[in-house]
């Protein structure tokens, strides 16, 4: 009778250990997720200002196709992996804020 009591405890050690390592694994990626999305943002947005102010002169459909090309650059050499489609989306998402924020100066 205490084998079979010793033996059920190291088999319900041992699934919490598995559900411990399951949990610690999603928060670990969750946190990456969250730290990885923040750097691809600021890089997005460092992008677009330098653009602006390196060809402001340009009209917009080439600065945002320069701002593109710029902005692939930065996250290749960071190993950062961003769909064409959901760059753009950023890139237009931030360049409303960016230009609601400096106003005139725009």
């Amino acid at each position: 009778m205490e084998e079979v009591f010793l033996s059920f405890i190291g088999e319900l050690l041992y699934l919490m250990l598995v559900v411990a390592v399951f949990f610690v694994i999603r928060y670990i990626k969750q946190n990456i997720s969250e730290y990885e999305t923040a750097v691809i943002r600021a890089i997005v947005e460092d992008g677009i200002l330098f653009v602006q102010q390196v060809y402001g002169h340009v009209d917009g459909e080439h600065k945002l196709q320069r701002a593109l090309e710029v902005i692939s650059n930065a996250l290749d050499k960071k190993n950062l992996k961003v769909d064409e489609e959901q760059l753009r989306v950023m890139v237009e998402s931030i360049l409303r804020r960016l230009k609601k924020d400096y106003g005139e100066m725009w």
